[in-house]
């Protein structure tokens, strides 16, 4: 039987073409949807912040006061 030789260089650079391809896939899809993700989360805590909190007239999430004790 004839030992199979394995082309290990070859093999790296086909690996790293997928990898960049599958990180260029990754950021793009975070960009499209990041702003989008950012959005509804705010709003969710938003809606969570009404329920336990009386009535605001104003945004908390950015609105905020730190005492130093």
């Amino acid at each position: 039987m004839a030992a199979q030789k394995i082309n290990i260089p070859k093999l790296g650079i086909f690996l790293g073409v997928i990898a960049a391809i599958a990180a260029g896939l990754l950021s793009g899809v975070d960009a499209a949807t990041g702003s989008k993700i950012k959005a509804r989360k705010a709003s969710a805590i938003t809606v969570a912040m009404k329920k336990v909190l009386p009535a605001f007239d104003n945004d908390p999430r950015t609105e905020t006061n730190t005492f130093l004790s």
